[in-house]
């Protein structure tokens, strides 16, 4: 075992409505890690009772070295509310802070989306040769043409356009470059009609200095096997809809995951739905805004 990174930080986001997913996507990560692994959540409206039963979830996995949870709210940058949006919640931007909510020991992280699952083991992942590069991510593999098309008017290379969902972050460089200050900069200067939101952001912003990862470390393909890999689930189909009779191979690998433990979901009332929606469309109508007078 080396000693380059004695314990793992993985960091996770979102909100209530997300709290399985998370819980599921760090249990996976920590039993297949090689060594101790820290879980950082930053949280938009995951209840207190939720949080503890997450970690009630994670403490028996010999690996766990334990959990924060890092309110949205308290970041100390705050993000412009029009990137609010239905399918990304402004959670999604938080992981341009990771830097800031890690403790000064950590000099890596791993970033995952809560709709991931893992197979493989993830002190090889954090372990990776970086090159130099602040950030590993990858390539956002089988686009449509009219995806393809879009991001070159990006002025990123297609080819070299990555999926978010799974960041390998050297924490150190980005506290030194004060790497989050500027990626918000940069996302508040690109257009309000960007697509893919933070994902954009992040290309837009790495496109010279991304380090390109194996694609086995963001797997977007439900009918693959989880060992071996990190799954993402990126589509609108989730695991967690879908019984097993029904699920694809990698689908099953969650569903297996996710019986593996005992969890009880954070109720999403109906307020909470409303919050939402009323967030969503509040943003939308800045971006709209936004989009007539540029």
């Amino acid at each position: 075992m080396t000693t380059a990174n004695p314990i793992i930080h993985i960091v996770l986001a979102g909100d209530g409505r997300s709290a399985e997913g998370i819980a599921v996507a760090a249990h996976a990560a920590i039993r297949c890690a090689d060594r101790p692994v820290f879980v950082t959540v930053i949280e938009d409206g995951i209840r207190a009772q939720t949080q503890k039963r997450m970690i009630d979830a994670w403490r028996p996995l010999p690996n766990f070295a334990g959990a924060t949870f890092a309110p949205l709210k308290s970041l100390p940058l705050p993000f412009p509310s029009s990137w609010s949006h239905g399918r990304w919640p402004l959670s999604s931007c938080s992981r341009f802070q990771v830097a800031a909510v890690l403790p000064k020991e950590a000099k890596r992280c791993i970033y995952l989306d809560y709709d991931t699952v893992t197979g493989a083991n993830l002190g090889e992942l954090i372990d990776l040769d970086m090159q130099g590069s602040p950030i590993g991510m990858v390539p956002n593999f089988r686009m449509s043409d009219e995806v393809r098309s879009y991001v070159a008017t990006l002025g990123i290379e297609p080819d070299r356009y990555c999926n978010a969902g799974v960041l390998l972050i050297d924490v150190d460089t980005w506290r030194r470059d004060n790497i989050a200050a500027q990626l918000i900069d940069h996302g508040k200067a690109m257009p309000p009609s960007i697509w893919f939101f933070d994902q954009d952001m992040l290309n837009s912003f790495f496109r010279d200095s991304c380090l390109i990862m194996d694609e086995r470390w963001n797997m977007r393909d439900a009918a693959a096997p989880a060992t071996g890999n990190i799954l993402h689930f990126a589509g609108g189909r989730k695991p967690w809809q879908i019984i097993r009779d029904e699920a694809l191979t990698g689908e099953r690998a969650w569903i297996d995951e996710r019986a593996t433990f005992d969890f009880v979901p954070q109720k999403v009332t109906g307020l909470d739905k409303l919050s939402f929606k009323l967030t969503g469309l509040r943003a939308k109508a800045q971006r709209v805004l936004m989009r007539a007078f540029s």
